[in-house]
């Protein structure tokens, strides 16, 4: 009888656990597709913008956003905005990009 109860109580312990899991899961897929949006719209912003001046906000900006980004972009707008962004600047967030960076 006492190892019924112990039973059962790890069996509700399992599916809270479990239901917890799959909340937190859930929230997280929903951070995750409204961090990828905000990025998508940044690429619009900076897609529209003067390449000199969006080079000057994408070398001020996190480098892991920055990256994100120019890898959203067309390639063709994302060369030239790296060809106004500092040399060492572009190589570095070139090489975050292609993955040899961590």
């Amino acid at each position: 009888e006492e190892l019924q109860k112990q039973k059962e109580e790890i069996e509700k312990q399992l599916k809270e656990m479990n239901d917890m899991r799959r909340n937190i899961s859930s929230k997280l897929d929903k951070k995750v597709t409204a961090d990828q949006e905000s990025v998508d719209k940044l690429v619009g912003v900076y897609s529209n913008m003067k390449p000199q001046n969006a080079a000057i906000i994408l070398s001020t900006i996190d480098d892991e956003l920055a990256v994100k980004v120019l890898g959203k972009m067309k390639k063709q707008n994302a060369a030239a905005i790296l060809n106004y962004v500092n040399p060492k600047k572009a190589q570095y967030l070139s090489e975050k990009f292609t993955g040899l960076k961590n």
